[in-house]
């Protein structure tokens, strides 16, 4: 028999696939865990209890947030089947805003942005809406105002995209043209297709037709429209030259929206999906492409081997459009009409539901694959003069299951990631260290959506049958927390009726009082305190890998036992460990502790089960892993 040092100084690689169980060969089982659940791995190598969640509100029948950050004060808007809310970050509303088209289906995939202090919601069976505060009217809720020819005339032509839809052959003929008033000018006609490409939802949308803008008043048939225009259509008899109103009831409406260089980006229609469209400089809601003039609206479409279906717009240090076949960059610095560059990159594709909408870390975008397994870093690399979408979820894939949202934390620096069975997984990830840690998350109930607002993470989690508005909170180890005080301190506490028949943690002035169930809204302490906090309890657990590796000097086959594990420790106030005959709390000098707990265990194993040891405790309060060292007999 021999001995041997086993080192782990941190945990940079994160919780490892089970798939990967037989790779001795891989580095990352060195750094990384076979179950990092409820714990957070730091770029720096340790890991430490993630943080809990703060109780903000409840808020019953609602589907989604969205974050709306402004200069006169930053808001939340939340969205039901019965139309939306706004809230301030900590939860306290301001307006509820009635609203009939929404439906859960339409929240899931519903696409937004915010331009001067306006939020800007799109969706391609919506006409699209904006939301702002106007001072004389508080806050208002309409649809987008696209500038027309006549600000003064609602029924004058609209600055909106034209393109052909119909097939290429379908010819236009006018006829019946009468001149219907002279001051202004003005002519209606009737409109006839050599193909049925009309229907009743073309009503009031406009056509171009060889230069002139004519207004659809009357559908008679699906060949057959009636029109009226302030352009003389005098001499135009029967034209290929013809396009009709991109977004409209008749062809649907944007399906992604970004601000990119002072401009509106709106890409994807139900009948136009591989198409994107800039507004004119500075006005967002003017798309006239004009004679191509530097500041005048730019319109390109994706042709590529596949078909496209714009999923996402990201603008960043470029404008990136993410589609179903693959990730394109638009160049162009500034972007105009004749210095505009579109070139697809990566052929990866993103899913269909739109649901996880990319987000940018340090110049990368991170985005969710087409199978919805894998989650890719977008990013230029000078090493290759290429742009790259590598996998950062490789080593752990089983974490990335059916991705409903994602949020990055610029403060913590790690992306959250909410998977469709309402549990989490986070990751650190930082490019210069070569750090990509993955872990899970559960909690008792079930996360809906994760947003970023005022660089806090703020969650819709259900619990009990009612969302609630909840905020990530470091200095919390409890979910769904309510922090009570008291001056002076005080044994008797009441107004919990919410916790009425739930089971969940007390801490007294920091220190664990143990689960309970609480029986009523009153509730007596053994002792005084000044603050109280209520809320569920998490387990968090670390399962490491077994020492089968050559740098060990253990074969996979041979029998071997832990002799003596050394835990180093910051800020700790408990430690529970399995040394396989059950957790045991280990002997802390003090409490919180800083440096070395030493354990010795019994008992031979081979391969990976049991494993040496298996960390996992309830105690809310602070706990950070360093490092284990972990001595062997072979």
């Amino acid at each position: 028999m021999s001995r041997r040092l086993s080192f782990q100084t941190g945990f940079a690689a994160g919780e490892l696939d089970p798939r990967l169980a037989g790779r001795f060969d891989l580095r990352a089982r060195r750094e990384g865990a076979r179950r990092i659940r409820n714990l957070v791995p730091a770029a720096t190598g340790g890991v430490r209890r993630r943080p809990g969640t703060r109780h903000l509100a409840d808020l019953p029948g609602i589907l989604r947030i969205l974050p709306f950050p402004r200069r006169a004060g930053d808001r939340l808007v939340a969205l039901g089947a019965g139309g939306l809310e706004v809230r301030r970050p900590d939860g306290r509303p301001e307006i509820a805003i009635p609203f009939a088209g929404y439906d859960a289906a339409r929240i899931a995939a519903l696409d937004f942005t915010v331009w001067n202090d306006e939020l800007l919601l799109v969706h391609p069976e919506l006409e699209p809406r904006r939301l702002r505060y106007d001072p004389p009217f508080g806050w208002v809720f309409e649809t987008w105002p696209f500038r027309r020819a006549d600000p003064a005339d609602p029924l004058s032509r609209p600055f909106v995209p034209f393109e052909r839809i119909a097939p290429s052959d379908v010819r236009l003929g006018l006829s019946n043209v009468q001149q219907v008033t002279s001051a202004p000018a003005s002519w209606t006609f009737t409109v006839t297709a050599t193909a049925p490409v009309f229907t009743v939802d073309h009503v009031d949308t406009w056509l171009r037709i060889a230069g002139i803008h004519a207004r659809i008043f009357n559908v008679v048939s699906g060949t057959e429209v009636e029109a009226e225009s302030f352009d003389d259509p005098a001499g135009l008899v029967s034209t290929l030259d013809w396009a009709e109103q991109a977004f409209s009831p008749a062809r649907g409406w944007p399906a992604t929206v970004a601000v990119h260089q002072n401009r509106l980006v709106v890409g994807g229609t139900r009948d136009l999906p591989d198409f994107v469209w800039l507004s004119r400089s500075g006005r967002p809601f003017d798309f006239d492409v004009g004679t191509g003039l530097d500041d005048e609206a730019v319109a390109f479409r994706l042709a590529g081997e596949e078909r496209e279906v714009v999923r996402h717009l990201v603008a960043g240090r470029r404008l990136f459009v993410f589609t179903s076949a693959g990730e394109w960059v638009v160049h162009g610095d500034p972007v105009t009409p004749t210095r505009v560059e579109v070139v697809r990159q990566t052929r990866i594709g993103s899913p269909g539901d739109r649901r996880a909408r990319p987000v940018e870390v340090d110049g990368a975008v991170l985005f969710v694959g087409r199978g919805g397994r894998d989650l890719r870093e977008f990013v230029y690399t000078d090493t290759e003069q290429a742009w790259q979408a590598a996998d950062l979820a490789m080593l752990a894939g089983h974490l990335v299951a059916d991705p409903r949202a994602l949020a990055f934390d610029p403060v913590g620096r790690r992306l959250w990631l909410v998977r469709g069975d309402g549990s989490l997984a986070s990751l650190t990830v930082d490019r210069n260290a070569n750090v990509v840690a993955w872990a899970s998350h559960d909690t008792d109930g079930t996360v809906r959506d994760a947003v970023v607002l005022d660089a806090r993470v703020h969650l819709l989690v259900e619990r009990a049958g009612t969302p609630a508005l909840e905020v990530l909170d470091d200095d919390l180890g409890l979910d769904g927390a309510v922090v009570y005080t008291a001056d002076p301190p005080t044994t008797t506490w009441t107004g919990l009726d919410r916790w009425i028949g739930r089971t969940v943690w007390l801490l007294a002035d920091g220190e664990p009082l143990g689960p309970v169930t609480v029986q009523a809204a009153t509730l007596v302490l053994p002792r005084p305190a000044s603050e109280l906090v209520v809320g569920y309890g998490f387990t968090h657990e670390l399962v490491p890998f077994a020492p089968v590796d050559a740098g060990a000097g253990i074969a996979a086959d041979r029998p071997w036992r832990p002799v003596r594990i050394t835990f180093r420790l910051l800020a700790t106030h408990r430690l529970t460990v399995d040394l396989g005959r059950g957790p045991v709390d280990a002997a802390l000098p003090a409490t919180p502790h800083d440096g070395d707990v030493s354990l010795r265990a019994l008992g031979w194993r081979r391969g990976e089960d049991p494993p040496a040891w298996r960390l996992v405790q309830d105690d809310p309060r602070p706990f950070t892993l360093l490092s284990v060292t972990l001595e062997v007999e072979v």
